[in-house]
């Protein structure tokens, strides 16, 4: 599932990254997990540094949807994709089902990695 804020839109359109990486930002808060849960969402990508609503929504933990889709799912997660070239492709034909490719850089004991994603209509 991809997940498109704008936020890519609105640092290009401000033409400063400003507090893009560590500010405030859009993003999915602790009530989305039964939804995703229920529609066994097996990945997940936004278009904001963080992927999930900042300023977080607990006081004492950092990131806590991270916790619990990464370690308590299994759920693959994304941040940081611009989805803006690919909204717009979507909205001019109407269609907005393609098959999603993500092959990460082949790193070995590492717990992640820069993808070349594309999306294939």
């Amino acid at each position: 599932m991809l997940v498109r804020t704008g936020e890519i839109a609105r640092v290009r359109d401000r033409g400063s990254w400003g507090d893009y990486a560590g500010g405030p930002a859009p993003g999915l808060g602790l009530a989305s997990v039964d939804w995703l849960a229920r529609h066994e969402v097996a990945a997940l990508a936004a278009d904001t540094w963080g992927m999930e609503v900042r300023p977080n929504e607990t006081e004492d933990v950092m990131q806590p949807l991270h916790i619990i889709l990464i370690v308590h799912m299994g759920m693959w997660i994304g941040e940081i994709f611009d989805l803006e070239t690919l909204a717009d492709g979507c909205a001019e034909d109407g269609v907005y089902e393609f098959m999603f490719c993500g092959p990460p850089l082949p790193f070995t004991r590492a717990v992640g990695s820069p993808l070349n994603p594309m999306a294939i209509t």
